[in-house]
């Protein structure tokens, strides 16, 4: 007979689950959120929801197919190594089929689960894989602890919002894990999915008072007098026409408020609020017209190559941006460029 404290227990903990599941699902599958890396963000929340889903219902069900403590174990190095992947993409677009990192161990990970699955090897898992598993995790914390380090005393005056939110899933990331290696440590096994619900909520509250405070500063902000932005749209535009310094792939807002000598908070402002268009799309509106004038008039180069002459810093992205902009792949656009000629 389970007692009502139990129950109790069981509910908050599966609420703090299936509300990571539901964001988690949301980030990796809808499309235009606002978060930078939301579908890397969101295979993370929903790998760390099995895994707390298992130990919350391994707390409340008395029959339990030992498959599942195998997926648990396997979901959270996996989550470890999604967040990894997010803390070296700092200053890009993560995408999780293309990180060689999580592939591989993903794919060890499933052929190692099929020979050896926890239910006859249960021997193993409970004294090697088990501790295996929680030491390569351990790893990923510290390299990613130190990752954020080198981000922080590098590029102080940008760390802006992506490194906060960063930084948050990173702190909260590890007190989860913290809270799990309590629970086993007590034989409380509850504790791990009430404390991470705990964290999940307090998380979730922190990131929305946060984003709602600089929203209020930033708004709160006198606009640019219109006849200083209609100068300095002119200025930014001639200058583009002139440097093209969207040619440089690794090309951040500080870098080009720098060479306008402007600051880099009054260039956002004038893009935001005058332009109305983000940073990243006003550059890449500039790359996708050098591509298309490339694609027009050079043959000896690869249509890869002229992505990267553009300014593109891979091939996926330089795809995915120039089909977006112009409903074409380079490669329908340069045919049927050459078919109008």
């Amino acid at each position: 007979m389970i007692s009502l404290e139990s129950e109790l227990l069981f509910f908050f903990s599966a609420l703090g689950v299936f509300n990571t599941g539901v964001l988690g699902a949301y980030l990796l599958f809808v499309k235009n959120t606002k978060i930078q890396n939301a579908k890397a963000l969101g295979a993370l929340l929903l790998l760390v929801t099995v895994r707390v889903g298992v130990s919350c219902f391994y707390f409340h069900s008395q029959s339990f197919p030992p498959a599942w403590i195998q997926v648990g174990l396997t979901s959270n190095v996996m989550a470890g190594s999604v967040l990894l992947a997010l803390l070296r993409g700092f200053d890009r677009e993560v995408n999780l089929l293309k990180e060689r990192q999580f592939v591989f161990l993903s794919g060890t990970l499933l052929l190692f689960g099929i020979l050896y699955p926890f239910g006859e090897h249960r021997y193993v898992w409970d004294f090697n894989i088990r501790y295996v598993f929680h030491a390569l995790l351990s790893g990923y914390l510290v390299i990613g602890f130190f990752i954020l380090l080198k981000a922080y005393r590098q590029s102080l005056q940008a760390l802006n919002g992506r490194f906060g939110m960063l930084s948050l899933v990173y702190t909260t990331f590890t007190l989860y894990c913290l809270g799990f290696a309590i629970s086993l440590w007590v034989k409380q096994y509850v504790l791990g999915p009430i404390i991470y619900s705990l964290l999940f909520y307090g998380a979730f509250c922190w990131y929305f008072i946060v984003t709602r405070k600089r929203g209020q500063q930033k708004y709160s902000q006198k606009r640019i007098d219109p006849g200083r932005a209609n100068e300095l749209v002119a200025s930014l535009k001639q200058h583009m026409e002139d440097s093209k310094d969207y040619k440089n792939p690794n090309l951040k807002v500080d870098d080009l408020a720098k060479n306008l000598k402007i600051p880099a908070h009054q260039l956002s402002q004038l893009l935001n609020d005058n332009l109305g268009i983000g940073f990243s799309n006003f550059i890449n509106d500039y790359r996708v017209e050098e591509a298309k004038q490339l694609l027009r008039s050079i043959d000896h180069l690869t249509i890869e190559a002229i992505g990267f002459e553009a300014g593109f810093n891979s091939k996926s992205s330089f795809y995915t941006t120039f089909k977006e902009r112009t409903q074409l792949t380079p490669a329908a656009y340069k045919k049927r460029q050459k078919v109008q000629d």
